[in-house]
């Protein structure tokens, strides 16, 4: 096994007045424990490995989101589960490190595919709302976020562990007018 990505989510945006136990539960269950029950099973498969030649000897990787640090409205309970997500990763990496487990997560920002792509076809304030909050002016690309994937699932990422690249067009900057 030499990586795996834990990639499963949901979303349920609400105002943090309105959110509902049920679907704050569930969000956390699919988006973090979810995650956990993922890459701990990953990393006992990859613990009984033998090391590659490099050292190496497994790649745990998750899809976190560029609002694990920045919020943004009515996101709260999938905010809290990607910022727990990106926790998760963090402890794991230095846990892991000396067993030759890389963990690391790569931090979308507004991509037109998966769950923003259904937002952004079902609330029709969201896509406004959206782009004007990525100073590069447009949503990524699943493209763009895989080859971010690619890098880290590859040789060249073998000394990164503990890493959150973001992926998400300067979304997590502060943008000044």
């Amino acid at each position: 096994l030499d990586a795996v990505i834990s990639n499963a989510g949901m979303v349920a945006n609400q105002p943090f007045l309105e959110i509902d136990g049920e679907k704050w539960a569930k969000t956390l269950a699919v988006n973090l424990t979810g995650c956990f029950h993922f890459a701990q099973s990953a990393a006992r498969i990859m613990v009984a490995q033998e090391p590659r030649q490099d050292g190496v000897r497994g790649k745990i990787l998750f899809t976190g989101s560029w609002v694990q640090d920045m919020p943004f409205p009515e996101g709260t309970s999938y905010i809290v589960s990607k910022a727990g997500v990106k926790a998760l990763a963090r402890n794991m990496a230095q846990e892991l490190a000396t067993k030759g487990i890389r963990v690391n997560v790569v931090a979308p920002g507004i991509v037109m595919a998966g769950l923003s792509k259904q937002v952004y076809e079902t609330n029709p304030e969201f896509g406004p709302r959206a782009t004007a909050a990525i100073p590069l002016g447009e949503f990524g690309t699943a493209e763009q976020v895989a080859e971010a994937f690619a890098f880290l699932c590859g040789p060249q990422s073998n000394y990164m562990t503990g890493s959150v690249p973001l992926i998400d067009g300067g979304a997590s900057l502060v943008k000044r007018q």
